[in-house]
């Protein structure tokens, strides 16, 4: 058995949205769409050791924006092609004494000459999975109902979506399914019946598999945990494949018709940094993003990137440790989304009696020297921010622990919309938390 293992503008509006979503007029059939695309270089889950491309280096900032190239590029791209679907949304919204196309510009521009709007999917399990689904589908312009009732749009309008937990189930089975209908993502892909539960049978008896694919990575010579075995089972229900996502790259998001026509949002799926299974977890606590097109950390302490295609790989002070110490495939898509929603890696719990202190004291006990954050090299070991006031905590770890995106206490994804940098106007915050004092925020009550 595996497992045991050793400075811009800022206008932000805030609009949250309450449940509601609306039903399309007429229920789609069954439709079998195509599968995820599979960009594994080893053909499976194990990622792979290359020779480091020529002068590879973290990416600092160093004060200058540090919104990357790509994203910038999506983003300016998706904008200056967005006119005729503002048109159509403002034409529906039937506003009084307002010129549409005096309002629309030649040369739009996000955050200057064209509202650039973010959508924020919280956390919330199968719940937030389901819920927030709902309310992009009434966001969606391609669902009748919406139209008609003046929200749809809204969805193709908005640059950018930030999810973790529950809702990076939501984001990262969409956007690697190519950004289908989300009445078509729930028939076709979700599979989310009682038999499939994570207790039944259906699903138990798929975890010696998983648990060989996690051996895999370990053999390749890359850290394993239980986030590994997860990200299997994510995969068998999230991600539109019938090799359960273990070919099925985050990065592969890239290559899909809808990222390549720029009709949907730029998305970021949070982590929140365990600091090696440290007791305590706070709104300070290090926040990493994950995107198509990079991974990194965005923190008073450090502003620090690489492409997401190089996640894995060993570097010191920014620089590869040696020219064939360089990684390629460990952006598996279900880890990914592992990543953000593990909630197997629990920062503490209360000292009264909840049902939620009995399976954690119970899950200790079975798991006890083997590690449940998602473990990734640390790619900004030894950086520093210049002048920072602030320490990077994860500094002198060789490798990252990473537990759910909400364990730090914002469980709506915020922090990257609020950077000055992306030029946000609106953010629409769709929250399907229901914390209370038995449950944790990717728990139904």
């Amino acid at each position: 058995m595996l497992l045991r293992w050793p400075n811009q503008r800022l206008r932000i509006q805030l609009i949250l949205i309450v449940p509601y979503a609306i039903k399309t007029k007429s229920v789609q059939g069954l439709i079998r769409r195509s599968g995820a695309i599979e960009d594994s270089p080893t053909d499976g889950y194990a990622p792979t050791f290359v020779t480091c491309p020529a002068n590879f280096t973290v990416r600092q900032p160093s004060g200058k924006t540090f919104v990357g190239e790509k994203e910038s590029a999506y983003v300016n791209e998706k904008a200056s092609r967005s006119n005729p679907a503002w048109r159509s949304y403002l034409t529906r919204a039937q506003l009084d004494d307002f010129d549409i196309e005096s309002f629309l510009p030649s040369n739009p521009i996000p955050g200057e000459t064209l509202p650039n709007i973010g959508l924020a999917i919280s956390g919330g399990g199968i719940r937030a999975l389901l819920g927030c689904a709902g309310v992009l589908n009434a966001f969606d312009d391609r669902n009748e109902q919406a139209n008609l009732a003046g929200t749809g749009g809204v969805l193709q309008l908005s640059n950018y979506i930030t999810g973790l937990s529950g809702g990076s189930w939501l984001i990262g089975s969409w956007a690697t399914s190519d950004f289908p209908t989300f009445t078509s993502l729930n028939e076709s892909i979700w599979n989310l019946t009682e038999k499939n539960s994570y207790a039944s049978w259906n699903s138990i008896k798929r975890y010696p598999k998983a648990i060989k694919q996690a051996e895999l990575k370990h053999k390749a010579g890359f850290p394993s945990s239980l986030a590994d075995v997860q990200a299997y089972i994510l995969s068998h229900h999230l991600i539109n494949d019938t090799h359960h996502g273990t070919k099925v790259l985050f990065s592969s998001i890239r290559n899909t018709t809808g990222y390549k026509n720029y009709t949907a949002p730029f998305p970021i799926l949070l982590s929140t940094s365990r600091h090696q299974g440290k007791s305590t977890i706070d709104l300070n606590t290090t926040i990493y993003e994950f995107s198509p097109e990079e991974f990194g950390v965005n923190h008073p302490s450090l502003n620090a990137y690489i492409p997401i295609d190089y996640l894995g790989s060993h570097l010191n002070s920014g620089k590869p440790i040696s020219n064939d110490s360089c990684a390629l495939g460990f952006d598996n898509a279900g880890w990914v989304i592992s990543a953000s929603s593990n909630v197997l890696s629990q920062p503490g719990v209360s000292g009264s009696f909840s049902w939620q202190t009995i399976e954690t004291e119970a899950y200790n006990t079975m798991t006890r020297n083997i590690y449940d954050e998602a473990i990734v090299p640390n790619p900004f070991y030894k950086l520093q921010e210049e002048n920072s006031t602030f320490m990077y905590e994860d500094q002198n770890q060789k490798d990252l622990y990473l537990a759910d995106g909400g364990w730090g206490g914002e469980v709506v994804p915020f922090w990257p919309l609020l950077q000055p940098d992306r030029k946000l106007d609106a953010i629409i915050a769709i929250d399907y938390v229901a914390d209370g004092p038995s449950m944790y925020h990717g728990a139904c009550e």
